[in-house]
């Protein structure tokens, strides 16, 4: 059962977002007046949610078909959060990004992420004062 906490509005880019409008769109379509925007996104053919297995489930599949590495929902998490880190991006905006209640949860978590972005920023201001 999900809290009030874990509900959260999240931003995605323009293309996710028009993948996501186009089957929302498609659902309503099929269901006509009956449809709601409450539905969850992705539901099972009684209207219910999937659960959560299932979904990791599905998604590890996918991936191998596609002939990457087996990753699930949770995996994506981790990525996104690397990448963020490897880009520099803010510890508090990716903590927000993930959900987390505090930096400290975000930062424990992916210490390792922002201590080697950590060092490469060290090295590229050395290298800037020193002028090479």
């Amino acid at each position: 059962m999900n809290t009030a906490k874990s509900e959260r509005r999240f931003t995605v880019d323009p293309t996710t977002a028009g993948i996501l409008d186009a089957l929302r769109g498609s659902q309503q379509e099929a269901f006509g007046r009956d449809w709601s925007s409450a539905w969850p996104v992705f539901m099972r053919p009684d209207l219910s949610p999937f659960r959560p297995d299932y979904v990791s489930r599905a998604f590890q599949a996918a991936a191998r078909r596609l002939g990457l590495k087996p990753i699930g929902p949770h995996g994506l998490r981790h990525s996104l959060a690397t990448s963020l880190g490897e880009a520099e991006v803010p510890l508090l905006i990716v903590s927000r990004l993930l959900g987390h209640s505090s930096t400290r949860v975000t930062s424990d978590v992916y210490s390792h992420v922002f201590a080697e972005t950590a060092g490469e920023a060290v090295a590229l201001a050395a290298g800037r004062l020193i002028g090479s």
